[in-house]
């Protein structure tokens, strides 16, 4: 696995993706993308890339404001049949719910 390095030049947006407030989802302006390029970007602990982990530690510090509070599953806009009750259940964002593990070490 090749190990990814963005230079990080500017966040926007923070917020807890999950209740667990293990997924902190914000906007991010890579040098590598473009000037003034805003990329979506899901912010884990224990991030598979050098630039995901630090990104990670500096929104946890505040270096890039308030982290805004959870606001709820998003409503992926279609509902399933539960093959076990027989009810309705609306598909979430949340379903795969992220969860922290060992951080794997990336800095040399």
């Amino acid at each position: 696995m090749e190990n990814i390095n963005l230079t990080i030049v500017a966040v926007r947006n923070p917020k807890y993706a999950n209740v667990e407030q293990t997924i902190i989802d914000c906007e991010v302006n890579f040098a590598e993308i473009g000037f003034e390029e805003w990329t979506p970007f899901s912010a884990v602990y224990d991030d598979v890339t050098i630039h995901g982990q630090r990104l990670w530690d500096q929104l946890k510090a505040g270096d890039h404001g308030t982290i805004g509070p959870y606001e709820g599953p998003i409503n992926l806009g279609y509902t399933l049949t539960d093959p076990e009750t027989g009810e309705e259940v609306t598909r979430t964002h949340e379903e795969q719910s992220y969860k922290t593990g060992e951080r794997p070490n990336l800095e040399e």
